[in-house]
């Protein structure tokens, strides 16, 4: 990692340390998400070692939020969208 040696271990004490370090952009991106008028959404598969799960993604051009979950289900879509209530848009057409 830019040009410095690393074990396995602590390049994954790194990916741990930024991953905690932006909970806090990412709870505030979802809230700010769910409070827009009309999104896009899409899962898509998310290969995991030995295991496929679903990134969702629910988006306008000024925010994003996502999730990765086991699931391709409704069960799924509503635990992204939370409270949100808006258009939604899938693929260019209103659905």
């Amino acid at each position: 990692m830019c040009g410095s040696p690393l074990s396995t271990g602590a390049s994954q004490k790194r990916v741990a340390r930024g991953s905690e370090a932006i909970v806090p952009y990412d709870t505030a991106s979802s809230e700010r998400a769910r409070t827009s008028l009309g999104h896009d959404m899409e899962a898509t598969s998310w290969l995991l070692p030995g295991d496929r799960h679903w990134l969702w993604v629910m988006a306008r051009a000024e925010v994003a939020s996502c999730q990765s979950h086991p699931k391709r289900a409704k069960a799924a879509c509503a635990q992204l969208m939370g409270a949100w209530r808006g258009v939604l848009v899938r693929e260019g057409a209103l659905v």
